[in-house]
Parts: C-alpha cells; sequence; structure tokens
C-alpha cells in the first residue's frame, strides 16, 4: 500500500513539475531553479536514483541497493512498463523546456550562462545514463554533473 502510494505520489508530482511553465508565475522561477538544481543533485548523490524511486525500492526489496538500477519501476508499477518509459522520456524533456523557459525569463547575462551550463549539464547527465557503459566514465561525467549543480545552487542561493 505505501509503495504503491509512493508510485502514485511520483507520477502526479512529476507530471505536475513537467508543466511547471503552463501554470507558474515567473515570480516562482527562482524556487523551480532550486528545485531543479537540488533534484539534480540528488540524483548524483543517490547514484543515479531519484530519491521516491530509491524509497519505492527499499520498500519493495530492504536489501536492494542504491544505484543498482537506473529503472524507475515506481513509473513502471503505476503506468505500465512501455508507457512508463514514454512518461519518463517526456518528463525528462520537459525538466529542458521549463529551464529554458525559466533561464528566458532571469535577468542577468550571468544568471542566463549558469542555467545554460546547467541545462548542458543536465543533457549530457542523462545521456550519460543511457549512452555509456564505462564505470569510470560514468561516475566522472556523475561528479561534473553534481560539481556543477553545487556550484550554481551556492551561486543562486547566495546571490539572491
Amino acid at each position: 500500500m505505501l509503495q504503491q502510494i509512493v508510485g502514485i505520489a511520483h507520477v502526479v508530482l512529476s507530471f505536475i513539475l513537467s508543466i511547471y511553465f503552463l501554470w507558474a508565475p515567473a515570480k516562482y522561477d527562482y524556487f523551480y531553479l532550486l528545485y531543479f538544481l537540488v533534484l539534480n543533485i540528488s540524483w548524483t548523490l543517490f547514484k543515479n536514483e531519484c530519491a521516491l524511486s530509491y524509497l519505492f525500492k527499499i520498500i519493495d526489496n530492504p536489501e536492494y541497493q542504491m544505484g543498482t538500477t537506473t529503472e524507475v519501476s515506481d513509473y513502471d508499477s503505476v503506468l505500465g512498463s512501455k508507457f512508463s518509459d514514454i512518461f519518463l522520456q517526456y518528463i525528462l524533456f520537459m525538466y529542458i523546456v521549463n529551464l529554458f523557459i525559466v533561464g528566458n525569463r532571469f535577468f542577468g547575462a550571468r544568471n542566463k550562462i549558469l542555467i545554460l551550463l546547467t541545462g548542458i549539464s543536465y543533457i549530457f547527465y542523462t545521456l550519460m545514463l543511457r549512452k555509456v557503459q564505462n564505470k569510470n566514465q560514468k561516475n566522472t561525467l556523475q561528479s561534473i554533473h553534481g560539481f556543477i549543480n553545487t556550484l550554481v545552487l551556492g551561486h543562486f542561493v547566495l546571490h539572491e
């Protein structure tokens, strides 16, 4: 029961945030940007897993080791395997759409450059998860992604 609630919450939260640009005024962009940065940092800390997906997996199997798989099995349990893959690709794409819109509404060249850098890092990171087979290369790209997002988060927290 708890496992299903976590899965449904993850799907609903992901969908609501995927359409951020449709419902949120620009005054919330700062908070969306912070959410996006913290989310990306958490993915690197959770060994390429979302905290909610990890919670879902650990409820299912208390012996589960973080980072064993990057499958989003909570999406699978709610949406089914085929639609889950489509939904995941949609979510990953919409994060970039939202980041692009937020970046366009932010003021200052430095802020725009940092948001662009974050977007590029995100694209490389998400592609790396699916394409790179070498574990050392994956770890390096993951560390760079976490570092970039941490620096950008520090900038926006300290300068806003």
